[in-house]
């Protein structure tokens, strides 16, 4: 199996998902409360066989069909420890461990 790859498409989490662009684009949405949602997309660059910089800058809180700018900007490396068709285990902000399942079932390549 070589090494880790972030892998495009849908990707999700108890409490977020994770969508993963061809382009080096990546999308978070997280459900707030009731119907609000942040949601924040990034750029990704592979730094590493296992390493990537993600840069987190353009922020909102959607409602419905409205979004609400947030002004915010984050930097940091991701790291992916493991990574198959259908589980993915990354390292990324502060060192936290996030497990995302695979809801669209992309092969990895």
């Amino acid at each position: 199996m070589g090494d880790p790859q972030l892998q495009d498409g849908e990707w999700e989490m108890t409490w977020s998902s994770q969508i993963v662009k061809k382009d080096g684009e990546t999308k978070f949405v997280v459900d707030i409360l009731l119907r609000l949602k942040f949601c924040i997309t990034s750029t990704f660059v592979k730094t590493g066989s296992r390493t990537y910089d993600l840069t987190m800058d353009d922020a909102a809180i959607i409602d419905g069909q409205f979004g609400y700018p947030v002004e915010l900007e984050s930097k940091f490396e991701l790291g992916i420890p493991y990574s198959d068709d259908k589980m993915r285990i990354a390292r990324g902000y502060r060192k936290i461990v996030f497990v995302y399942l695979s809801t669209d079932g992309v092969e990895q390549k």
